[in-house]
């Protein structure tokens, strides 16, 4: 016979060894996906004890694990993680209800998990929930046409443009081919020196130069720009999607939000040892690699742009809600600097951890008044995992006094990495 052991947690009889709960956790890491009717043969404990244990192991998380709808088998999250992104592969437009069936897990843990898998990345696309279904890139095809003036402009500098990535407020993404490598042109919609001068074409070209000159495994590689026969910036092709996507389903895991952001404050630190501040930090400018390297996108072309648009009658938008105090009152915070970044990096990681922003409104005027006014709530309030020493380096970087904030992007990093 097996003796009992009492299990204060659980308040109740537990009749198995803990070696024998140990060898049973091992064989599911192991496996991944086991029936009952596996467990027993391959451990060679009884039944009633393994179905007990397994109940015991699940319950106090002693397993990332779960059982099936019919109670016939145990899968590990990790495990269920994997035939999630197999059968999203397989199958671009998917409905949740024929993965449940498929994998035999019920539906509102699939949406759960598509979740995750969204957030870290591990899949990109759009989960429809009225709808019941996942929609992967793939399945949005056919993308909106190149005009034919872009393809022919590219072409003599050498690029093959292939189809539309992205588009903004100020410019459009393509994916080209340049000599049999993959990358992403930037073409800046108001640029042109018909449109809005010589002045400011020198000064995007500055700014593409200065970029160029960044060389950091965090930062956004630019391989070429020009300005004719229109101005454009060849990068890196960014395969993984932006911070943007991942936060459309809910923050990030503390553990995850804290490694993207040291990968962030580095290149920051980086950048400011050689005079060059972004200003511009929001997630739509933090892209991912194929493996979910984050990059920063987009150095020192938000001021050109933003007066490129303004000359040519566009309108400032999308970035007020990122700005800092001195963006928006100059004659009382002092000009934009370098403190700027560290204050857009804390208005990043306070969304990443807890979903949204400390200061929103519809209204333009009264989102100015609070970013410049406001104190913001503890990130804690709005997330519990958030510790207060990390409650209390996102508020020193969200000070609206430059002078007030972390000295150095560096001096931010090393602070959240003693809290990793």
């Amino acid at each position: 016979t097996i003796p009992a052991t009492y299990d204060e947690k659980l308040g109740a009889l537990i009749t198995i060894r803990e070696e024998e709960k140990e060898k049973i956790a091992k064989t599911i890491r192991e496996r991944g996906r086991i029936t009952i009717k596996d467990i027993i043969q391959e451990t060679g404990i009884p039944e009633k004890y393994v179905e007990e244990a397994a109940t015991n192991l699940i319950t106090k998380g002693t397993i990332d694990a779960i059982p099936t709808t019919d109670n016939t088998q145990i899968v590990t999250i990790e495990k269920l993680k994997k035939e999630i992104i197999e059968n999203i592969k397989s199958k671009p437009k998917i409905k949740i209800e024929e993965l449940s069936k498929t994998l035999n897990i019920n539906a509102a843990t699939i949406t759960r998990i598509i979740k995750i898998l969204l957030t870290e990345g591990e899949i990109k696309g759009t989960l429809e929930e009225e709808k019941g279904e996942f929609i992967s890139p793939e399945a949005i095809k056919p993308i909106a046409a190149v005009s034919k003036t872009i393809e022919n402009a590219m072409s003599k500098v050498g690029y093959e443009i292939q189809e539309i990535i992205g588009e903004g407020g100020f410019s459009v993404v393509y994916k080209a081919l340049w000599k049999g490598k993959v990358v992403a042109v930037k073409l800046p919609k108001v640029l042109g020196i018909e449109t809005i001068g010589k002045d400011l074409l020198e000064r995007f070209i500055h700014e593409a130069r200065t970029w160029s000159k960044l060389k950091h495994p965090h930062i956004v590689e630019v391989y070429d720009y020009g300005a004719t026969p229109i101005s454009y910036i060849v990068m890196e092709y960014m395969s993984g999607g932006s911070l943007r996507d991942r936060l459309k389903y809910g923050p990030l895991p503390v553990g995850k939000a804290l490694k993207i952001a040291l990968a962030l404050l580095d290149a920051l630190d980086y950048a400011h040892h050689y005079g060059v501040v972004h200003r511009d930090l929001k997630p739509e400018n933090v892209l991912f690699t194929e493996d979910n390297t984050p990059k920063i996108t987009d150095w020192g072309l938000a001021k050109v742009l933003l007066e490129a648009s303004s000359r040519s009658g566009g309108e400032f938008r999308g970035t007020l809600l990122y700005a800092a105090p001195e963006q928006l009152d100059p004659k009382t915070f002092g000009e934009p600097d370098w403190r700027t970044d560290i204050y857009q990096m804390g208005l990043l990681l306070y969304e990443m951890l807890t979903g949204e922003l400390p200061f929103k409104s519809e209204e333009p005027v009264s989102l100015m008044f609070k970013i410049i006014n406001q104190t913001p709530e503890p990130p804690s309030h709005k997330n519990p995992q958030i510790s207060s020493q990390l409650d209390e380096i996102i508020l020193k970087t969200l000070e609206k006094k430059k002078e007030d904030r972390p000295r150095s992007a560096d001096r931010v990093r090393m602070v959240l990495e003693r809290l990793t």
